[in-house]
């Protein structure tokens, strides 16, 4: 009986989870927001960094999961310039074998959520929605120079449920 009332607690979890709407309402709506009404709508960020121009950028998980992301691009005088949500299909796809680099990664995706070492290279995970929504396991290989050397998606289930979470 225990593991019925778990499945149907899984099958909830996992379709609020997929249920949960797109963040990017909440990006597009932020444009000349100051830093102050960022933090009041979205809290803390989880990362702060600085792009080749100088401008602050902040990020954010979008969910427990950390699926998607926000990012929002600050002006000099402490206003939204750009805000977008990443990790979407169109940024994975920008990312190429033998072409992108660390930074490269880093700036279209974000800060990842794992870092780990294999046979002496790195490997880079996040969390992501692909092919219709569908939660996966992206992790990408860098070679010793620090080149993007593979790609790899694995679809996230929960064991024996059948159900995507």
């Amino acid at each position: 009986m225990r593991s019925a009332w778990r499945a149907i607690a899984v099958v909830l979890l996992a379709g609020s989870c997929l249920s949960a709407g797109p963040v990017q309402a909440e990006a597009s709506k932020a444009e000349a927001q100051s830093v102050a009404e960022v933090v009041r709508r979205q809290g803390q960020p989880s990362v702060v960094w600085f792009d080749a121009t100088g401008r602050e950028v902040w990020e954010y998980g979008s969910n427990p999961f950390r699926f998607t992301g926000l990012r929002f691009v600050f002006d000099d005088q402490g206003r939204v310039v750009y805000s977008e949500e990443t990790r979407q299909e169109r940024d994975i796809r920008r990312i190429i074998a033998g072409q992108s680099d660390r930074q490269d990664v880093r700036e279209i995706l974000g800060e990842p959520a794992r870092l780990f070492v294999i046979r002496g290279e790195m490997h880079w995970e996040w969390a992501v929605f692909w092919l219709a929504r569908i939660p996966h396991r992206l992790v990408i290989q860098f070679d010793e120079r620090g080149v993007v050397k593979d790609i790899g998606k694995y679809r996230l289930t929960v064991r024996g449920s059948g159900v995507a979470n």
